[in-house]
Formats: C-alpha cells, structure tokens, sequence
C-alpha cells in the first residue's frame, strides 16, 4: 500500500521538467541543489529534535496580550474582507 501527501520526494524533484527548468534559467547546478536540500533537510532535523525537548506554555501576560491584539486587528480586515466577499 502506497500512501501519498501530495508533496514530490526529492527523487522527484530531482528530475521534475519544471524544476530543471527554473534551475537552469537561474544557473543552479543539480549538484548545488541537491546539496541545498540536503543541508534543509539536516537543519530541518536538528531543530524537529531540539524542538522536542521543549514544553511550550504561554504566560497569562503573553496570552492577555494576544487578546488585546485581536480586536484591534479586525477592523484593518474587516473592510478588506467584504471587498472580497462582494466578487464571489
């Protein structure tokens, strides 16, 4: 059983058309690439593993200022919001 995600391996990456194709228009070997990927996906690793060591908990100060932040925020969204609700 093959069960997917929807995101290309780097496999497919490494010989997708359209990724070739951007990377030869900008000068960026195979090689460099893989090598960009490999240090993403090392980096990306590290920080899931150090990331796991920690407990996250927001203060009552930080949650009350999140709270405070809100309201004052929907105002900028709301006229844009019906704008782009009008041409639905």
């Amino acid at each position: 059983m093959t069960i997917t995600t929807g995101e290309m391996t780097l496999a497919e990456m490494y010989r997708d058309p359209m990724i070739l194709s951007v990377m030869r228009a900008d000068g960026v070997a195979l090689s460099e690439f893989k090598e960009m990927m490999a240090a993403a996906a090392t980096s990306i690793k590290t920080r899931r593993e150090s990331v796991s060591d920690v407990k996250f908990r927001a203060t009552e100060a930080a949650a009350y200022a999140r709270r405070l932040q809100v309201p004052s925020l929907q105002p900028f969204f709301a006229s844009s919001l019906q704008q782009c609700c009008a041409h639905l």
